[in-house]
C-alpha cells in the first residue's frame, strides 16, 4: 500500500478520512489513490463544497465508489472548463483513466495557468 504522508494528514480529518480511493474495495492502493484524494481537495478548494456529499460515512462512501460530483461549471460557472476537465481526471473511478502521476496534474494546471492566466478564486 503506497499512501504519502500529506493524504495521511487529511485522513487524520474525517471530512477526508473516506477520499483514498479504492479503500474499501479489495484493490491494492497506489500512488493514484493519492491523485484522487488530491482531486478530492481541489475541487472543494475551488466549488467550496465537498466532492461527495452525504450526511453519513457510509452515504459519503459510497458517492465516492459509485457518483461523480456535480460538474464544476454548474456550482462555479466562472471557473474554467479545462479546470473542471483537470478535477474531473483527478476524480476518475477508473485509475487507469486518472492522471497516472502528480507531474500529469501539476502540468494540466501549469498550462491552465499560462493559457488563461489563472488567478485565484474565491470558494465563498
Amino acid at each position: 500500500m503506497f499512501i504519502s504522508k500529506a493524504v495521511l494528514i487529511l485522513a487524520k480529518h474525517s471530512r477526508y478520512r473516506l477520499y483514498v480511493a479504492g479503500a474499501g474495495t479489495g484493490k491494492e492502493l497506489d500512488p493514484r489513490s493519492d491523485l484522487f484524494s488530491f482531486g478530492a481537495v481541489l475541487y472543494e478548494m475551488t466549488s467550496g463544497q465537498t466532492a461527495f456529499l452525504g450526511n453519513t460515512a457510509a452515504i459519503v462512501y459510497k458517492a465516492i465508489l459509485n457518483r461523480a460530483p456535480i460538474p464544476l461549471p454548474g456550482l462555479k460557472p466562472e471557473l474554467p472548463p479545462k479546470l473542471d476537465e483537470i478535477i474531473g481526471k483527478a476524480l476518475e473511478k477508473d485509475r487507469k483513466v486518472r492522471h497516472q502521476n502528480a507531474t500529469d496534474i501539476r502540468t494540466d494546471l501549469l498550462r491552465l495557468k499560462s493559457d488563461k492566466g489563472l488567478t485565484a478564486v474565491s470558494a465563498k
